[in-house]
């Protein structure tokens, strides 16, 4: 009995040492752990908030107005007024956009296109004398932009040669309008592809070609024209050369042609 006590005893005094050692190894480990954790560094601080500084815009410098003798600048509404004692609004400014008497910048003008005013043409479209609209407008057509073989010289030599008649032909063998000899007739179909020559429309082209071919010559003065025209260039040379350049034939057209448009004119044909 007093060996189990014994035994007991020692078994009791075994587990107590080693419940000290065992409290003591873990009161180390907490001194240890509060003395790292003391000498730890401090983390840094968050950065400071840095503010911008915030700038004002600033307006643009006004130009400063010019120096002027007498008078004297001042703003009303805006600075497009000077004057003495009143103000006057700006001049029409110029391509930059500058009033040319105070020089400052209003704005370029507005321009708008000016639209040219149309001239009364004062030749009229159609003559009195007898001959269609058609026939009198293909005229106009085909001595557009000559110069030289107008529609009035054109209205004059059909009147001294046909008397405005289409299907006349004349004891000469000279057909139509502007009675086309014979003569001619084979060349003219040739280079024009005519197929009658009291075809009205024919008649001109072929009038207007011969007028046309002597003109390309250089010959260009009314009268040595309209002599050409009625006795070809050999036979108006030769009377050139007699100091004749005018004859009954062509002053009677170049009449003919101040007759009609006088009287158009006054009867105000067109």
């Amino acid at each position: 009995m007093q060996l189990t006590t014994t035994r007991g005893r020692k078994i009791i005094k075994r587990i107590l040492t080693t419940f000290g050692a065992v409290v003591f190894v873990f009161a180390v480990m907490l001194v240890f752990i509060s003395v790292n954790t003391g000498n730890a560094p401090a983390p840094d601080p968050p950065p400071a908030e840095t503010s911008v500084p915030t700038v004002e815009p600033t307006a643009a410098p006004t130009p400063e107005p010019p120096e002027r003798d007498e008078p004297f600048y001042f703003e009303i509404d805006h600075p497009c007024f000077w004057g003495y004692e009143q103000g006057f609004e700006h001049l029409e400014p110029d391509a930059a956009g500058i009033c040319p008497r105070c020089l400052w910048y209003i704005g370029a003008p507005e321009f708008t296109e000016d639209k040219p005013t149309p001239e009364a043409d004062e030749t009229p479209r159609h003559f009195n004398i007898p001959l269609c609209p058609e026939i009198q407008d293909f005229i106009y057509d085909i001595s557009e932009s000559n110069e030289h073989i107008t529609p009035l010289l054109l209205f004059a030599l059909i009147e001294r040669e046909s008397g405005y008649r289409t299907a006349v032909i004349s004891t000469t063998n000279d057909y139509g309008l502007m009675q086309i000899n014979k003569s001619n007739h084979s060349w003219l179909r040739r280079d024009l592809g005519i197929d009658c020559f009291l075809d009205p429309f024919d008649s001109i082209r072929a009038g207007v070609h011969i007028l046309q071919m002597y003109v390309d010559r250089g010959i260009t003065d009314p009268h040595k024209l309209l002599m050409c025209y009625r006795h070809n260039q050999g036979g108006a040379s030769s009377m050139w050369e007699r100091g004749i350049y005018e004859t009954h034939y062509t002053r009677d057209i170049i009449a003919i042609m101040q007759r009609i448009e006088q009287n158009s004119n006054e009867s105000g044909a067109g």
